[in-house]
């Protein structure tokens, strides 16, 4: 955060500021943990994961840093304990004293001196913000441009390196929850008559998910296949003849430069038009969050905050630590709606 000639020949100053940030997705606002910081900080550093429930693929997230400037606490009397009334009118010098304990005894010693006083209220002004879109979401830790709203000569001003860094992670619902569930029959081997085994199949995420029964799947247990379902899964009904399945189609990948395909076919008419929609439903949604679909990204559980600066290392500015691995570095989760 400080220039170097700010953060180590000036460590001296007392100059202390507030800062937080507010969160933005349309009506949905979120703000930080408010931190006191001065020049013996390197980095603002704010640890909290921020969650949005409900957001778009063409969602535009506002960071905007606020900070007002820490003034010197005022020493008052105001709602003193009368034990430490009486300690300030016997320790204090005798011009002092004397001024104090013509006000004491004015007043009941049985109460906490009352005084009308007036707190002036705290003012936290825009610093500097970011706008973050789809292409910035990712499974890592990136760097973003601060546009810079404050001026060098306002009291709230922080010597800002211009950039924030973060993590946004995007999790469509495409991703998250169950698009179609039901039973399937898929043929085990092509030509073969009666070569087909009934399934319990779920389509999430990346994967279409097949199942001896619908209890493996609520025990969580590993499927008996598993076919990848991407953007450029084809989709494709399978011509029948007398003697075959009837409400057959086939999922299509390319898997080294050749195509592979598996053959499904629905119980019913109904069935297969319930999983045709799912289908065109779960290819929509990959095209509109884009390379979100291509892998699930997760969210990790922060690491421990970092230990005292006495404990510490030489400081060091958080552009020397993006190599780290990117659990430390603060999450901003999108749930989206399809």
């Amino acid at each position: 955060m400080w220039k170097n000639s700010d953060h180590f020949n000036n460590k001296n100053r007392t100059k202390r500021y507030s800062v937080f940030c507010l969160l933005k997705i349309g009506a949905q606002v979120y703000d930080s943990d408010l931190l006191i910081v001065d020049n013996a900080v390197t980095d603002i550093c704010l640890e909290n994961a921020t969650i949005f429930e409900e957001a778009g693929p063409d969602f535009q997230l506002k960071v905007e840093v606020y900070s007002c400037s820490c003034e010197d606490d005022v020493l008052t009397l105001t709602n003193t304990p009368r034990k430490l009334v009486k300690k300030l009118k016997t320790s204090v010098g005798k011009s002092t004293g004397k001024k104090f304990s013509s006000a004491l005894d004015r007043s009941n010693l049985e109460t906490p001196l009352l005084t009308e006083t007036v707190l002036p209220g705290v003012k936290c002004s825009l610093l500097a913000s970011v706008s973050l879109r789809l292409e910035d979401a990712r499974d890592g830790f990136s760097a973003h441009s601060l546009t810079l709203v404050g001026k060098e000569e306002s009291p709230f001003w922080l010597p800002l390196y211009g950039s924030v860094c973060c993590r946004l992670v995007a999790q469509p619902y495409c991703m998250t929850r169950d698009a179609m569930a039901g039973f399937l029959n898929q043929q085990q081997s092509a030509g073969i008559p009666g070569a087909w085994r009934r399934r319990y199949c779920v389509l999430r995420g990346a994967r279409l998910l097949c199942y001896s029964a619908p209890e493996e799947r609520e025990a969580d247990a590993e499927p008996a296949l598993s076919v990848s379902i991407n953007r450029g899964t084809r989709i494709r009904p399978v011509d029948t003849e007398a003697g075959k399945k009837t409400n057959n189609f086939s999922v299509i990948n390319s898997e080294a430069g050749e195509a592979t395909a598996q053959v499904f076919a629905a119980e019913s008419r109904e069935d297969l038009c319930r999983w045709m929609e799912a289908f065109w439903q779960h290819f929509f949604d990959f095209s509109q969050w884009k390379h979100c679909c291509e892998e699930f990204m997760t969210m990790e559980i922060r690491s421990p905050r970092k230990p005292p600066l006495f404990l510490a290392g030489e400081a060091a500015s958080v552009y020397q630590e993006l190599t780290e691995a990117h659990a430390r570095s603060p999450v901003l989760k999108l749930n989206s709606v399809s």
